[in-house]
């Protein structure tokens, strides 16, 4: 049981390093999206550490929020009583930040764990990389809808982890019907309980999966009363089943 105070304390940004086990890497992208965050709203999330016997820190989560800062932290500038950075975007245009004083000092916040031995700092850092749940697609889709019209398309393209075509494609799922009114296949069926699921797909490849489905469906002699919406699912059922050669009760 770990026993150490937790409270956020701003320490020297040089006096963490990362773990050599850390199995969480970033594309470029989410790089420069973390990038934009830190820089929009600040060290609103502070890295977690483990306390060396040297007294320096040893980082359990958040070695990307730590690269960033030490890699910024050059370019911030004490102008008055405020410190600020001046960045460029990808088509080269600039804006200046105003940053955290500590920040602009050479600090960052952290949470310091304690001295733990490598056994709980491995795997709260399996923990807490994996343990933040995934988004319900339709419950983002209003979410980001709703920042849409907030604060406008530019700045949602700019702040948020999505491509600009990811953006609009949940932002179109605002207004699709979804028929939840659809009757549920024949109750004769052998069934547990049958739940919707939304797939994002590409434009171009729209057609052919289409097609493949209907052809699936051909073969399958499908109740014909059953609703579109159902027989998509049992074909996508068929096809793992076919795949994985296991058999499920709705299909058996």
């Amino acid at each position: 049981m770990m026993t150490a105070d937790l409270e956020v304390k701003w320490v020297d940004i040089d006096s963490a390093e990362p773990n050599t086990w850390n199995p969480n890497v970033q594309s470029e992208f989410i790089y420069q999206k973390t990038k934009e965050s830190l820089l929009e709203f600040g060290w609103v999330d502070p890295t977690t550490v483990r306390e060396r016997e040297d007294g320096s820190y040893e980082i359990i989560d958040g070695e990307h929020r730590w690269k960033i800062g030490r890699e910024l932290l050059p370019s911030i500038k004490q102008l008055g009583n405020g410190y600020f950075i001046t960045v460029k975007d990808d088509t080269g245009k600039e804006k200046e930040y105003q940053v955290n004083k500590e920040w602009g000092q050479g600090k960052m916040p952290l949470i310091n764990l304690g001295k733990v031995d490598d056994e709980t700092a491995k795997e709260l850092t399996v923990i807490l990389n994996n343990t933040r749940g995934e988004p319900d697609v339709l419950k983002l889709a209003d979410l980001i809808g709703a920042l849409d019209t907030a604060i406008g398309r530019p700045d949602l393209e700019r702040l948020m982890p999505y491509p600009a075509e990811e953006l609009a494609s949940l932002i179109e799922l605002i207004n699709y019907e979804f028929n939840p009114q659809a009757p549920d296949p024949d109750p004769t069926e052998p069934k547990s309980k049958w739940e919707r699921m939304l797939f994002l797909i590409p434009e171009d490849a729209l057609p052919v999966i289409e097609s493949e489905l209907d052809r699936i469906g051909d073969l399958l002699q499908l109740d014909p009363s059953l609703n579109e919406e159902t027989k998509r699912g049992l074909i996508l059922e068929k096809i793992c089943v076919l795949s994985a050669q296991t058999p499920t009760e709705s299909l058996e």
